[in-house]
């Protein structure tokens, strides 16, 4: 019998149909909501960075990114690094890293360390502000 195989097709077009009757963008914007107003989503998610930036421990000569305002337009508009530039940690504080950039300057940045997962995820839900564009 032919219906297991053109059932099969039927559903391998419908997807292809919902983007072409509903528009890619209007698709992406729906999903894109629907994940981000999904707050336990967004905690737990800030969970998982929180537990990952109490777990790793700076060392002298572990590679920091320092955010950079200008974009190095050579690396392509995707690539990740546009607006990073890579330096080595030349010394560990109590409360500072001190870095030294590509240009060969040296950097302090100033650090504080939280207890725990939790006590980070606590103090950072205090300035939560929600705004809707």
């Amino acid at each position: 019998s032919q219906w297991p195989l053109i059932l099969g097709g039927i559903c391998q077009l419908i997807p292809p149909v919902v983007i072409l009757v509903v528009g890619r963008q209007n698709l992406f914007s729906f999903m894109s909501r629907r994940f981000e107003r999904n707050q336990l989503r967004s905690q737990l998610d800030g969970a998982f960075m929180a537990e990952l930036m109490c777990s790793v421990q700076a060392q002298v000569g572990s590679t920091f990114w320092v955010y950079k305002r200008e974009e190095d337009t050579s690396l392509g508009p995707l690539d990740h690094r546009c607006n990073w530039t890579p330096s080595k940690i030349i010394e560990v504080g109590q409360d500072y890293y001190e870095v030294r950039l590509s240009d060969l300057t040296t950097t302090r940045f100033a650090i504080e360390s939280p207890s725990s997962a939790e006590d980070l995820l606590s103090r950072a839900m205090i300035p939560l502000r929600c705004v809707e564009w």
